[in-house]
């Protein structure tokens, strides 16, 4: 097939377009737009490569998989095993997590995992280095599912290509149509799933399917058209904020029928056909693959936002993919799909076997602990004793009806502790206290929500659980309940802290049943996990500088709710602790909750506050 010019100017302008938004850009702010135009390139590409088989009688379904194997494999397996071995050699803390990431990416089921797991625009995303593997994933299982729905409807496209063109703009509607419909639930499936972008691709096949008897259209008409088209796609990358605009939606449409009218017209410009162009173009996939991992380094070392470093790292990361193009994507993989394949599944193996391999295998005493609590312990028995989750505290995953309620007991004083996942964090000291202090303690805990009715939440069933507790609960049971003790991470939700709303409304609450209320105040909190913070100090002297910046932010919090709340108010915040034990137990174990180490520090300090 004639090489075409303007497709290699069209992968060159997305890769660098996300290159640029990567690397923090504001012009750019965009630039993830080159990854809708990836795909309808694609979706032109594999339709071609189908259809044309069609015409000639000559496709091959296992030629066909076996080039794509040829293509994606090679490149992207180099950049995940040279990824993991620096992660393990510069960042160890970030080990478990980066090959837990790196199985998924490499059977190309990332986009799910990460869908389960995260969002593309978390903010703890920009730490995972295979993030951008998801539009990999999308396109693999597009690229196993299309030709196998084309092949269905082949006599079609044969004999009636009429019904066959609105064959395939039916699939591609009733794709967008999906993705509209989840929008209204779940925007981070419609992003990371592939039926709900399958719709991107499937323009792509228009270009080719719908012919266009292009002679009758001028060149200088063509020629505009393109220009046009392209200088839209240009203000596209500088307009669009993932901020303002959910994606995809509708305005995903701007990108793809843009880049799907240059792909119909094919035309021929100086713009398209010159060496930098081809050869960014050629490094396109390359530099899409190393690209993310090179800043998220850059991120680790604290240095993405220093323009030197930020200039350096992206020169690197052309040289980087300059490197894998030539040695790695350019060889022959004819007789070799076997090793491929091999490999593939030797290397998915060796990840999620490592990952579940005893840490001192690898690493010595204090790494081995603080890996534990970054990476495992949040799965563990002892942080479902400590948090009491799946019974006094609601996670996101847990039923509503599976909540244990506990009621007030005669004869003893009784205690309740409401609050977001912090207060569940305090769960097992406090129960520690209430046996030594006697008094029944019981627990409204919830992930990610503030404590008041009506909250707003991601989630359905914390909420849920607090309006029960205030509506219905407190109501019932308020002439047994002596205390009530809330903790929450204050400073992740939306308050006021000029007139206190919110926490006006929590205690003119408890006032009207004449029950007193104690606060377990804001702590402090990390840009990333405690254990990454620590050995990245120790290492290389790194100190976040966003480490500051919320320090200062919540610092600034902690004394408006001291000064509000007075005595009620326990200041955890400015009380001095031990942040690692003998054991290299850390006091946090991810980026803000503590661990029972922790909070156990503070039980003296909550001990005496407690007046029954």
């Amino acid at each position: 097939m004639k090489f075409r010019n303007d497709i290699s100017f069209l992968r060159a302008f997305s890769v660098l377009a996300v290159l640029f938004y990567h690397f923090g850009y504001n012009s750019f702010k965009g630039g993830f737009i080159g990854v809708d135009i990836f795909f309808v390139i694609s979706g032109y590409l594999m339709t071609r490569i189908i259809l044309s088989g069609f015409e000639h009688d000559n496709f091959k379904l296992v030629n066909f998989y076996k080039k794509r194997v040829e293509r994606i494999f090679p490149a992207m397996l180099f950049m995940i095993v040279s990824v993991c071995i620096a992660v393990y050699f510069l960042i160890p803390t970030q080990f478990i997590y980066t090959i837990n990431n790196a199985y998924s990416s490499t059977l190309f089921f990332s986009n799910i995992y990460y869908y389960i797991n995260t969002g593309y625009f978390d903010q703890f995303s920009k730490f995972n280095f295979f993030l951008h593997t998801w539009s990999l994933s999308v396109e693999w299982q597009f690229y196993m599912i299309y030709p196998l729905i084309l092949m269905c409807f082949k006599s079609f496209y044969k004999s009636k290509k009429n019904y066959f063109t609105w064959i395939f703009i039916g699939f591609i509607i009733l794709s967008f149509l999906l993705m509209l419909l989840h929008n209204y639930t779940n925007n981070t499936f419609s992003f990371f799933i592939t039926y709900t972008r399958a719709w991107e691709m499937m323009f792509g096949g228009l270009a080719f399917i719908i012919k266009i008897d292009l002679d009758k259209i001028s060149g200088f008409i063509k020629k505009s058209i393109v220009y046009l088209s392209i200088g839209i796609l240009m203000f596209l990358v500088y307009f669009i904020d993932h901020n303002v605009f959910n994606w995809p939606s509708y305005f995903t449409l701007l990108p793809v029928i843009l880049t799907t009218i240059i792909l119909t017209l094919n035309v021929e410009s100086n713009i398209f056909n010159n060496k930098l162009t081809k050869f960014l173009g050629d490094i396109s996939y390359s530099l899409y693959l190393w690209h993310w991992p090179l800043y998220v380094m850059l991120i680790f070392f604290d240095a993405n936002e220093r323009l030197k470093y930020n200039v350096l790292f992206m020169i690197l990361s052309v040289l980087t993919a300059t490197i894998s193009y030539y040695i790695i994507e350019k060889r022959n993989y004819n007789n070799k799909l076997k090793f491929v394949l091999s490999f593939t599944l030797v290397l998915f193996s060796s990840c999620f076997a490592l990952a579940k391999l005893p840490l001192y295998y690898f690493f010595d005493d204090k790494l081995a602990s603080l890996l534990y609590y970054n990476s495992k312990y949040k799965d563990t028995e002892n942080v479902k004793k400590q948090f009491s989750i799946g019974k006094h505290h609601m996670s996101d995953e847990m039923k509503y009806e599976s909540f244990d309620i506990d009621f007030p007991k005669k004869g003893m004083n009784n205690v309740i502790l409401l609050g977001d996942s912090h207060a569940g964090a305090f769960s097992k000291t406090l129960n520690n206290i209430a046996k030594e202090q006697k008094f029944n303690l019981i627990q409204f805990t919830g992930d990610a929500t503030f404590p008041i009715i009506n909250s707003k939440s991601n989630f359905k069933n914390p909420p849920r659980l607090f309006n029960y507790f205030y509506n219905e609960y407190l109501p019932k049971n308020h002439n047994n309940i002596d205390l009530v003790i809330i903790s929450s991470f204050f400073s992740a939700y939306n308050l006021d802290f000029q007139s206190f709303k919110e926490i006006r409304e929590i205690e003119n609450y408890f006032k009207k049943y004449n029950i007193p209320t104690l606060y377990i105040g804001q702590s402090q909190r990390y840009s990333i996990d405690y254990a990454t913070v620590l050995t990245m100090n120790e290492k290389y002297g790194v100190n976040y500088k966003y480490d500051n910046k919320y320090f200062e932010m919540d610092k600034k919090n902690n004394e408006s709710l001291k000064k509000f709340l007075g005595k009620k108010y326990i200041d955890i915040f400015n009380y001095k602790v031990k942040n690692i034990d003998s054991d290299y137990t850390p006091y946090i174990y991810d980026s803000n909750h503590f661990s029972f180490f922790g909070t156990e520090q503070y039980k003296e300090k909550i001990m005496q506050k407690i007046n029954l």
